[in-house]
């Protein structure tokens, strides 16, 4: 039995965002802050998919996380 231990052979870092995994288990971790997500190769495709549309709509053009400035702690009423 010549059982061989997944590695990380994806390890991409930048700022407090993380992307590491193993292409062949297909099992991948997006870390973004303080919160970590696993996925698989699929879910991993479709994110890098959706981040490849919004870098190429007209809201790119401005940045992403100004569209949500509005959107302030509190700045919502309770109900």
């Amino acid at each position: 039995m010549d059982k061989k231990i997944c590695g990380n052979d994806i390890n991409i870092k930048l700022g407090v965002c993380a992307l590491t995994g193993c292409q062949q288990c297909s099992v991948y971790t997006l870390t973004i802050g303080p919160m970590s997500f696993r996925l698989d190769g699929d879910s991993l495709n479709e994110l890098i998919g959706m981040l490849h549309q919004c870098t190429n709509s007209e809201q790119s053009e401005k940045s992403l996380s100004g569209s949500f400035a509005s959107y302030r702690p509190n700045s919502i009423g309770k109900h």
